[in-house]
């Protein structure tokens, strides 16, 4: 091992390079081209990652610690109100098991307790709040 390294230079994970608004201005370019300005579901997933700066695949993986489930939840959250997909010809609320399709869960309960959770959460607890409103601003709503 080589003793001459700094020490004071932190190692930086690729994932953690791109900061939250640089993330979101990526992904509502993308939202633009192919939701028609809408909020996709991969960028609320993509954003909410870089926000708590965890991994893609922490959020959307089996993890249940707390720094990995708040924000699993809030991302399902956001899906759940700010997320429209086309189906018939018109754009419609996306579905709790859509959503829980997105974070690889089989069943739709998932979504609807993370929902639920999030709005007790941001009842009892005004920086939490301060934190989602932050990140729907950085999706451009």
């Amino acid at each position: 091992m080589n003793e001459d390294l700094a020490l004071d230079q932190p190692a930086t994970p690729y994932r953690y390079m791109y900061s939250a608004g640089a993330e979101a201005a990526k992904w509502r370019e993308i939202n633009k081209r192919m939701y028609e300005g809408r909020v996709s579901p991969k960028s609320v997933q993509h954003v909410v990652a870089a926000y708590y700066k965890v991994g893609f695949s922490d959020l959307i993986g089996q993890g249940r610690a707390e720094y990995i489930r708040h924000p699993r939840h809030t991302a399902i959250y956001l899906m759940r109100t700010l997320c429209v997909v086309k189906g018939c010809g018109a754009w419609k609320p996306i579905s709790y098991q859509a959503i829980a399709a997105y974070f690889n869960r089989p069943r739709h309960t998932y979504a609807t307790h993370a929902k639920s959770a999030v709005l007790r959460r941001m009842e009892v607890n005004a920086e939490y709040k301060r934190d989602v409103n932050n990140i729907i601003s950085l999706l451009g709503r």
